[in-house]
């Protein structure tokens, strides 16, 4: 099954899963958040009561928030270098550059 991710792409917080999703060369598919799809528009209610994306689905997990999204990505799919540095030193370091992005 082919991930689908939530979003708008003019959201920066929406640009780091993404990311993550290319570097990797993970498919998905982009479910665009935004008046013209409502039926993704009644999708990220039903994710997320605040409304906020972006939210992963990958079958029946459910993922939102982007660091979430990333840290799913990295312990469950795609090949290589780790987004979340298993360091916990550089790890805090990355967690201040995370909530400093969004």
């Amino acid at each position: 099954m082919t991930l689908e991710l939530y979003g708008h792409p003019f959201a920066s917080f929406v640009w780091k899963p993404l990311i993550a999703l290319y570097e990797r060369g993970i498919p998905f598919t982009f479910k665009m958040i935004d008046a013209d799809h409502p039926e993704n528009q009644v999708r990220i209610a039903a994710l997320s009561p605040t409304g906020q994306f972006p939210a992963l689905i990958d079958g029946d997990k459910e993922i939102t928030q982007s660091n979430a999204v990333i840290e799913y990505l990295d312990l469950f799919h795609g090949h290589g270098i780790p987004m979340i540095p298993d360091d916990p030193l550089r790890g805090g370091n990355q967690g201040e550059i995370q909530r400093q992005s969004g």
